[in-house]
């Protein structure tokens, strides 16, 4: 039974460099694409450990003009009783809230649920218990359910905490459970799952999300229409609009539609490698078994039988491609480990830290392998039954030249794999084409020499007048540090991930406004010196002043053009009220530069600026801005002892540097690029060393043929321009072949680019010129060799 691995092994000991090769590079093949498409599977497909995730669906309402529209707590209790698709359903919005009494206070964000919430999820804790329905009743004790991660942060992972109160906003809130390490709602960064009060809840605002699990055998669109059905019948609110109709998805695509793009793009990237490692390793093989033909023929002119001879050829197809997946499969284990810690940060959704390898994914990559085998050993089995097997011998021994048949299948797999090798080198080209531009954005202000931390007003301050007072002592405080060279708070940081917007009019504007028509910007409360702190320039007017309460504006100079085309904006009068009283008009004092608020791939935000001691009181985010003499972090342990100096239970959260922070901005793109050009590198280099492989097995084949060229008077340069046309004739196909594909597929990289065609000429020359010299230098070894062939050594080997 072991007569027909016993020749393998020996074939393999006797020549083990093209067995070996073509395993390693179906190794490298399998373990990026199993890699990739197990962190996609997670991500995006399966990214909850819930109870039967796939019935759990997101419900959003949405308005006539079919943009988002949350319900009020009647209309969610309206239909959440009258559905007949829904098991349960459950309501969530959350809020930032302060976690202080511990070593390090901090700035959380929590998520408020209402009754229902655990059971939909069909979530259980790892300490204690969730949310019971005594904690949502009015008067109830304040009942907190925290994160594995802040548990084992904050407290050590203490589990005696359980039954315990911490202190959230200055209150007292007892611990009730602690969740498992890949429980994530409605995202990882969610640490804190509180009750959801009747005095509380109120109206729903736009930060809330409802949740449902649909009963077994209905579907999402079946739930939307019942949905629709049952708000015809809404009664009408006369405090707020109610949705008109919903959107009804799968939890899972809720939360993944915003990075979808980004895997499955890193996978097709991981599934064209799998195919260039295929196309080279078949190439490989059929240049060993070629030329052990006259082996074959040997054997059988010795009595070997046909059928034990294809065993042979198809046992040594095979085994580089089990040997793949021996090494193969561990190197996956070990790249998705490495990829998910890669892609945890970019992407925002449960389940990207805990890949594990996809069962369908591996056997899928294992079986094109063992087929891309099969298919390298069919030449070579059908020759074995060719009623003259000798021919093969004598061919082979003579050096002839190969059968057209050979020479068109080993010059297609060459093109095939130059073409794959150039979609991904476009691809990769565009992106980092796209990044340098990203990069070189101006984006209205000066993130060098910056430091930022995020700060809130004590929640034992109830007036505004007392928060006003806090911010001012808090920035006297830090402005007095040395090295400091300007200090101010903001609500919100350009590019920090959170708008506030605010409807308003013109004072020469009659007409009623309505948000999120053109009279709709964002706004920020700013303390005086923030302009100087963050490096936005003023165009026109002047700063804010300490003595600046209400009344006073300042607005971005797109906002100006845009309100009073062509006129001085100083001087002109703005409301944040659709209907203003006489005293609510806000006089424009000064026009500040144009920024990029929503980040570098994003235009200018309209922005009208308010001083900072009405509005920022009330806000939920405040961040401190600090320009530094030099290196922003040397101020950062002083910043946070002059802040725990004002107050020691002052949450000091994100003390990073302005360029930290805007790489967190482009780390997304950056990571796509890096990966896809690592993927196209290495595409290359598979590509390349086909072309070598098969003009060094070329020149092999021909050695007759070019010893007699030699003899008849073939120089040397001549030898080399005959080798470098048979090793570049199909690079060339390839190339164009590749160039056509690229230009078809990137422009689904259309939403990925920034200020960059999917056909930049640019890109597609240097991917042409590339892959040309690349494929080139790979044929310079097999043509100098071929000069090197002496003509009377290659006729008498005959």
């Amino acid at each position: 039974m072991f007569s027909p691995i016993r020749p393998l092994l020996r074939n393999l000991r006797r020549a083990p460099g093209v067995p070996l090769l073509a395993a390693a590079i179906l190794a490298v093949g399998l373990a990026a694409n199993v890699a990739l498409f197990s962190i996609v599977n997670r991500a995006l497909f399966h990214p909850f450990d819930y109870r039967e995730p796939r019935r759990l669906v997101s419900v959003e309402g949405r308005d006539r003009r079919n943009r988002p529209a949350d319900f009020s707590a009647p209309g969610f209790e309206y239909w959440q009783r009258r559905a007949a698709s829904f098991e349960s359903a459950a309501v969530s919005r959350w809020r930032p809230v302060a976690l202080t009494g511990v070593r390090n206070p901090e700035d959380l964000l929590a998520t408020q649920v209402s009754r229902d919430m655990f059971k939909v999820l069909g979530a259980v804790p790892e300490l204690g218990r969730t949310l019971a329905d005594r904690d949502f009743m009015s008067g109830a004790p304040p009942a907190a359910v925290i994160s594995d991660a802040l548990w084992r942060r904050q407290f050590q992972g203490d589990p005696s905490l359980v039954g315990r109160q911490i202190l959230l906003d200055g209150e007292g809130y007892t611990v009730v459970g602690v969740m498992g390490s890949r429980f994530a709602f409605p995202r990882p960064l969610f640490e804190l799952w509180l009750p959801l009060k009747p005095e509380a809840a109120g109206d729903l605002h736009a930060w809330s999300e409802a949740v449902a699990r649909l009963k077994p055998g209905v579907t999402a669109s079946r739930a939307e229409r019942e949905l629709d059905r049952i708000l015809a019948g809404l009664p009408p609110n006369a405090a707020r609009p109610e949705p008109l109709h919903t959107r009804v998805q799968s939890l899972a695509a809720r939360y993944s539609a915003d990075y979808r793009r980004g895997p499955l793009l890193l996978w097709g990237a991981a599934g064209l490698i799998l195919l260039i490692a295929c196309a080279n390793a078949a190439s490989l093989m059929l240049v060993r078994e070629a030329a052990r033909m006259p082996e074959f023929a040997v054997r059988a002119a010795l009595g070997a039988g046909r059928w034990r001879l294809a065993l042979h050829v198809l046992g040594d197809a095979l085994a580089p491609a089990a040997a793949a997946g021996v090494v193969g499969i561990p190197l996956a284990s070990l790249l998705v480990r490495v990829l998910s810690l890669r892609l945890a940060g970019q992407l925002p959704i449960p389940g990207v830290e805990h890949p594990s390898l996809d069962p369908s994914s591996l056997a899928a990559a294992l079986a094109a392998m063992a087929l891309t085998a099969l298919l390298s050993a069919l030449p070579a089995t059908m020759s074995l039954f060719r009623p003259d097997l000798a021919h093969a011998f004598h061919t082979s021994a003579r050096g002839l030249s190969p059968s057209r048949t050979a020479n068109r299948l080993h010059s297609g797999l060459v093109g095939l794999e130059v073409a794959l090798a150039v979609i991904l080198l476009v691809g990769s080209g565009l992106l980092l084409r796209s990044l340098s531009n990203v990069l070189a954005v101006n984006l209205g202000f000066q993130p060098e020499h910056v430091l930022t931390a995020r700060v809130a007003s004590p929640a034992s301050l109830r007036t505004t007048s007392a928060k006003a007072a806090y911010y001012a002592g808090l920035l006297d405080g830090v402005s007095s540090i040395h090295g400091v060279r300007a200090a101010a708070l903001v609500t919100t940081l350009p590019m920090g991930g959170i708008e506030t917007t605010t409807s308003f009019r013109a004072e020469a504007d009659a007409r009623p406004v309505e948000i999120a028509q053109m009279h709709s910007t964002g706004f920020q409360s700013i303390s005086p010196d923030y302009f100087k702190a963050i490096g936005i320039r003023l165009a026109a007017g002047r700063p804010f002043a300490e003595t600046d309460r209400r009344g006073v504006a300042i607005i971005s100079a797109s906002f100006a053009r845009k309100l009073w085309p062509g006129q001085d904006a100083l001087g002109k009068r703005v409301s944040r009220d659709d209907n203003p009283n006489p005293g609510d008009w806000l006089t424009v004092v000064g026009v500040a530069a144009d920024v990029r608020a929503g980040g570098p791939t994003s235009p200018p935000q309209d922005l009208l600026y308010l001083p900072y001691r009405e509005d920022m009181a009330a806000s939920s985010f405040t961040s401190l801005v600090i320009r530094s003499g030099g290196d922003p972090l040397a101020l950062a342990a002083d910043l946070r002892a002059r802040i725990r100096g004002v107050n020691p239970d002052q949450p000091v959260s994100k003390v990073e540097s302005m360029t930290a922070y805007l790489d967190h901005a482009t780390a997304t793109p950056r990571l796509h690029t890096e990966l896809v050009s690592a993927f196209a590198a290495a595409a290359m280099l598979l590509a390349v060393s086909g072309v070598f492989a098969v003009v060094s097995y070329a020149v092999a084949q021909r050695r007759r043929e070019i010893g007699i060229r030699s003899a008849l008077g073939a120089g040397p340069a001549r030898t080399a321009g005959y080798v470098f046309r048979l090793g570049l004739a199909p690079v060339a196909a390839g190339v164009l072949v590749g160039l056509a594909g690229a230009i078809a597929l990137t422009r689904l990289l259309r939403t990925e680019l920034y200020q960059t065609s999917p056909v930049d000429p640019l890109v597609l020359s240097s991917v042409l010129a590339v892959q040309l010299a690349a494929a080139g230098a790979a044929c310079v070894l097999p043509a100098w060799r071929a000069t090197r062939i002496d003509p009377a050594t290659a006729l008498r080997s005959d």
